[in-house]
């Protein structure tokens, strides 16, 4: 008898660990996408975007190379504040299950901002949405009276 009971507790236990993992994985997209969006801070003007940076370097004059690269520095997204609210606000509809009005927030901020820093970013979200919509069965019609 003991023995029953504790297999029996043993599988619930596994069952349970193994329906919180994929619990974690629908979740982990938006999640990351969240983290990502906490850490940037919204430009306000212009003169806000421009680094200056002094170096010596001997050798010809010529057109500069580019940007420079710094080994493990992340490069920092700058976007403005309304456009981080626009995306800020499609997020949440996405995170509260309101997949359809989040698809049509990402939408109109695509549309809104073409050249944004977020655009990939919108374009993840809106593949994912899509492809949860297609999981989701379809609501049930309204009877007619």
């Amino acid at each position: 008898m003991k023995k029953v009971i504790i297999l029996t507790l043993a599988l619930v236990l596994a069952a349970s660990v193994l329906y919180a993992e994929d619990v974690k994985k629908e979740r982990g997209f938006w999640d990351n996408l969240l983290k990502k969006v906490m850490h940037i801070i919204p430009r306000k003007r212009a003169t806000d975007m421009t680094t200056t940076a002094v170096a010596g370097i001997r050798g010809a004059e010529g057109e500069s190379a580019g940007k420079l690269y710094w080994k493990d520095k992340k490069e920092e997204l700058v976007v403005s504040a309304e456009e981080l609210e626009k995306f800020n606000n499609s997020l949440t509809l996405a995170m509260d299950g309101k997949n359809e009005e989040s698809l049509k927030s990402f939408e109109e901020f695509l549309a809104t901002y073409p050249e944004s820093q977020l655009r990939e970013d919108a374009l993840g979200a809106i593949k994912n949405l899509q492809a949860e919509n297609k999981t989701q069965p379809p609501k049930p019609d309204r009877p007619k009276p």
